[in-house]
């Protein structure tokens, strides 16, 4: 799986839901992995009550991913809106 770096999350935001979080990321980083995985979650949801579509599997995964990388931003740098 490749690393999720900022220019990854610039070039696609739904990077944030097939790269791997490196192992001593940057505060930058989680932020804007987070906003990308927020992005991701909302844009399914959206199409998902517009169209009445089933929700698809990958904003599932970026709800996950969501939460995680906020809870681990967090973790490691204190309050996320610092």
């Amino acid at each position: 799986m490749p690393e999720l770096t900022i220019d990854a999350l610039r070039a696609n935001p739904w990077n944030v839901i097939t790269h791997a979080l490196p192992a001593t990321p940057s505060r930058l980083l989680l932020l804007l992995a987070c906003q990308a995985a927020d992005y991701c979650r909302l844009s399914e949801f959206i199409i998902f009550r517009e169209t009445g579509r089933e929700a698809d599997e990958r904003g599932l995964i970026a709800h996950e991913r969501f939460t995680e990388i906020c809870a681990l931003c967090g973790e490691l740098y204190g309050t996320f809106l610092e």
